[in-house]
């Protein structure tokens, strides 16, 4: 799932292959506001055990700041998809900021979880950041029974992975913020690894942070997680870059991190 570019501009993109690699559809899908949006962007993609998907997708925006042009991802939106990819119907989720992470679990009880975040930028801002996770439990039909925002005095990434937890809880890859002061009028926001735990209510009752090897940078946080199928805990990956230690320059690396079941760094 992701998007392609059409004569029209880009669009969302769904691909079904068989077990060969050969095409079984293509489904493409069309803007959510097409009066101002510039595309609609396929995030995630689960499977419904009775046939069809659920799927989320961003509506972007583009906003004119200081003469300047950016896409502004404003609208969560989630679809339920045929089994063929046709739209059967969709429900958005509308926030003034942006947002971020592309995660969706459909959960062992049936209900839908939507990871993302609640911010009003990537890296940069007049220091007035805003920076949330954002996570929600909806039911098949989307209707939200509980939703979790992360304190606003506090910086996290969007959750760009989730899983369940053997005691109905969730696990979520993110990253912790912090700022780095950049100029005499601008500071720079860098990410750390994070994994948080959320109980099966929503509720936060762990966190765990991975330090990077000198500060953390742009795109240190985690992009996905899995449960280590011995119950031992949870693993986390990124990939970031840093300047050389040992000499001038920088160089790119991946991380693998590993929380315990009660949040312990391993």
């Amino acid at each position: 799932m992701g998007y392609s570019n059409t004569p029209d501009g880009r669009r969302s993109l769904l691909i079904k292959y068989d077990a060969d690699g050969d095409t079984i559809f293509t489904r493409r899908y069309e803007n959510y506001k097409p009066q101002v949006s510039d595309f609609t962007l396929g995030l995630s993609l689960v499977e419904i055990p009775e046939g069809g998907y659920f799927a989320t997708f961003a509506g972007n925006d583009t906003l004119i700041i200081n003469d300047r042009e950016y896409v502004n991802d404003e609208n969560l939106l989630l679809a339920r998809l045929s089994e063929t990819g046709e739209m059967i119907w969709r429900k958005a989720y509308e926030t003034p900021l942006r947002y971020a992470g592309r995660s969706l679990l459909l959960t062992k009880d049936g209900k839908l979880l939507l990871g993302t975040g609640h911010l009003n930028t990537w890296a940069f801002v007049d220091r007035d950041y805003i920076s949330q996770l954002w996570i929600m439990q909806t039911d098949t039909t989307g209707a939200v029974e509980w939703e979790y925002f992360s304190p606003e005095e506090e910086l996290y990434f969007g959750a760009f992975g989730m899983v369940e937890a053997e005691d109905g809880g969730f696990v979520i890859a993110t990253g912790k913020g912090t700022e780095v002061v950049s100029n005499h009028y601008l500071n720079d926001l860098r990410w750390d690894g994070c994994i948080v735990k959320l109980n099966a209510l929503g509720a936060k009752e762990w966190e765990t942070v991975f330090r990077g090897l000198q500060f953390p940078t742009y795109f240190q946080f985690l992009h996905s997680i899995t449960a280590a199928p011995d119950g031992s805990g949870y693993l986390g990956v990124s990939g970031t870059f840093q300047s050389n230690p040992e000499g001038s320059g920088w160089y790119q690396y991946g991380r693998l991190c590993k929380a315990s079941p009660e949040g312990d760094s391993l």
